[in-house]
């Protein structure tokens, strides 16, 4: 039997709720303490006499992601609405950057990519002091100094994580394997990879650029991956439309965490739109590298 009847509880819920009135305001209305109230209202919670609405900062399509769970076999879609005038990266970004903030990220390491996508998650993502938290860079950077190159992504999120970073001190491409594996090697990477948690990554797109970036590549490169059927890659790692890796001089020579060192991490978000990347992003998909996917509602569309 209820302590206290549904009546007794709706009115402390109304008094709260809508009438604002402080819990000490309502004990002394009602002659009770403050504990009860607070007893009562958890109880109005429990027996779903309370209901709680909260706005997200962004419109999910709850029936396409989980089409596309379902299709693709993932852990976790998210599909986002973006409108029209809307940036895609900006949006998608900015609601990754919430689901972080609301998870439990303490003593976790966390592998972050590269990409104008992931720049937006760093930019919208709240500080917070996390315990034991470890951030390292997956791949080497970039020539240009922008918020989406990875040295920048791993201090930022680092400073926002109140977080340990680790870094790849390179550009993403290195001359040769040898001095690629060097490279991989002095970094440490591996050995933080032992405890390998959360890998957030980008999705590449032969037609506007690959995660590497066209900076980095000439025109026979790239030729060279795309006469093999090449659609996209992810940290550098090329694939085709069926999901399977390229094997080319390019892949020995990218200074990025290897495919299968990729899979060991626990939790695998790929963040990627536009409707230009659908190809990429199914042949992404069909690698098996990918539990959970961040992506806009038109791209997410054309999957299914």
């Amino acid at each position: 039997m209820n302590e206290w009847s549904d009546n007794q509880l709706t009115q402390i819920a109304v008094l709260y709720y809508d009438k604002d009135i402080s819990q000490k305001g309502i004990g002394e209305m009602m002659g009770l303490s403050k504990m009860t109230i607070s007893r009562m209202l958890q109880k109005a919670k429990e027996l779903k006499l309370v209901s709680t609405k909260i706005i997200l900062p962004f419109s999910l399509n709850r029936n396409l992601s989980q089409s596309i769970e379902s299709i693709y076999n993932l852990e976790k879609v998210y599909v986002i609405k973006v409108k029209e005038n809307q940036n895609i990266p900006r949006e998608l970004g900015k609601a990754l950057a919430f689901y972080m903030g609301i998870n439990d990220l303490n003593n976790k390491v966390i592998g972050i990519g590269v990409g104008n996508t992931l720049g937006s998650l760093i930019e919208y993502l709240t500080p917070i002091k996390t315990k034991n938290t470890h951030v390292i860079q997956l791949m080497g950077g970039m020539e240009d100094v922008t918020n989406f190159n990875p040295f920048t992504i791993v201090q930022e999120m680092s400073k926002k994580l109140n977080a340990k970073g680790t870094f790849l001190t390179a550009y993403a491409l290195a001359e040769n394997k040898d001095i690629r594996d060097s490279i991989i090697s002095a970094s440490q990477i591996g050995n933080e990879l032992k405890k390998a948690d959360i890998a957030i990554f980008g999705i590449g797109a032969m037609e506007r650029g690959t995660v590497v970036g066209l900076n980095l590549l000439n025109n026979t490169t790239i030729d060279k991956v795309k006469s093999k059927g090449a659609v996209g890659d992810i940290l550098g790692h090329f694939f085709d439309a069926n999901g399977n890796f390229i094997q080319s001089e390019l892949e020995n020579r990218i200074v990025s965490i290897k495919t299968e060192h990729l899979k060991k991490f626990k939790q695998r978000i790929a963040i990627a739109g536009g409707k230009y990347k659908t190809e990429s992003i199914k042949g992404a998909l069909f690698s098996g590298i990918i539990s959970t996917l961040v992506i806009d509602e038109g791209t997410g569309s054309l999957l299914i």
